[in-house]
């Protein structure tokens, strides 16, 4: 991986997808708008009945296919709770990017319905972290290119509108590089971190496997190998950077972090998503976008975090069992299952494959009983 400057990064941001570009390019301003009402009304992702000749890109198989297939499996272990930090750590980061989160606010396809930005990521991370979905016909293959095909069709229509003009000069192009870049990391590098925060700590090796896997995924989302990183170290060099330039209190990103909170909340305990979100967020971004500090709350949660390392560290890993933040994972996962929907909106499932996850789980263990009393204590004196 070249070095990231600042240089390389504001390149970056004046460029788009070309390849993707060139295909929706071809097609009428009115087709364009057909073409995002067919990705984002489909039942799903990857079951638009778009053209394959528009929507399909060749296909390149992973250098390390083993090691993509590690990285699943991570997400097999530990998918409720990154389903979790998603919501709690990696969408709060992408709106506390000040340009990135302008077209969130002007886009109303993503900003102007939390819920629903809420399952269309968890559709795509689910699709695509599945065994075996990543292979030439794979689910998670198709979700890729018809996301990749919807980020172009962003593109055009944004820098197509006259009614507020888009400012390429001061946010770059819409969904550009850089940016995809670091919503990359939002769903890499920081499930790493906001898995480690949780008190849930990776090996070296999962890491690694983990970071691959998106780094393919990125590969196929078109996004510009000089901004792929190769390793973990990589990942977090370029996080690190792109942070340090676009992090920044914005309305916009404030507005969506307030529409988020309840959203994550409404099959959980009150406090808890804004809890988790300090707990992962530095102070000064967490107060940027709006959240106020509870220290009863805080302190609970971060105390429940150092126990559960605690005990992570000491029986090596829990894989597929009970641990302390599993119950409030579960809630989001079924509150995603349970959400009401329009006909034809998005809709989240459970895979086959992943079912486990609410059905046949252990017994909750002493310690977590406990920090579910606690917390739940907590939060009706935080909410009274």
């Amino acid at each position: 991986m070249p070095t990231i400057t600042d240089a390389l990064l504001d390149e970056m941001r004046q460029v788009g997808d070309p390849e993707a570009d060139d295909r929706v390019a071809a097609l009428m301003a009115d087709e364009v708008r057909s073409t995002m009402t067919g990705l984002i009304g489909s039942a799903r992702l990857g079951s638009s009945q778009l053209s394959d000749s528009l929507t399909r890109f060749p296909y390149e198989p992973p250098p390390e296919p083993d090691l993509v297939a590690a990285g699943q499996e991570v997400f097999q272990d530990h998918g409720p709770e990154i389903l979790w930090i998603l919501g709690c750590y990696s969408l709060p980061a992408a709106y506390a990017a000040k340009n990135g989160v302008e077209v969130l606010s002007q886009t109303g396809f993503l900003g102007a319905q939390t819920n629903r930005r809420l399952i269309e990521t968890a559709i795509m991370v689910t699709d695509v972290m599945r065994p075996g979905a990543l292979e030439p016909n794979g689910e998670g293959t198709e979700t890729i290119d018809r996301v990749r095909i919807m980020h172009a069709a962003i593109r055009r229509l944004i820098l197509d509108r006259t009614a507020p003009p888009w400012d390429s000069p001061t946010h770059g192009l819409p969904v550009n590089q850089e940016d995809m870049a670091g919503t990359l990391m939002t769903f890499s590098m920081l499930v790493i971190e906001g898995l480690r925060k949780l008190g849930i700590r990776l090996t070296r090796a999962e890491q690694t496997s983990f970071m691959a896997t998106w780094s393919y995924i990125g590969t196929r989302l078109g996004v510009h190998p000089s901004l792929l990183p190769a390793t973990v170290r990589d990942a977090k060099r370029l996080t690190k950077s792109i942070q340090s330039r676009q992090i920044a209190a914005s309305p916009a990103g404030r507005a969506l972090t307030a529409a988020l909170v309840p959203v994550l909340e409404s099959k959980t305990l009150p406090g808890i998503a804004s809890a988790t979100m300090r707990l992962c967020l530095p102070r000064a971004v967490w107060k940027g976008l709006g959240l106020r500090g509870h220290l009863l709350m805080d302190v609970v949660i971060r105390v429940a975090a150092f126990v559960m390392g605690i005990i992570d560290r000491t029986l090596l890993r829990f894989k597929r069992r009970s641990r302390l933040f599993r119950s409030i994972s579960m809630g989001l996962v079924a509150h995603l299952l349970e959400s009401e929907r329009d006909p034809g909106r998005p809709l989240f499932e459970m895979p086959d494959d992943l079912r486990w996850w609410a059905a046949g789980q252990p017994p909750a263990t002493p310690t977590a009983r406990v920090f579910n009393r606690v917390m739940t204590r907590v939060a009706s004196t935080a909410h009274a």
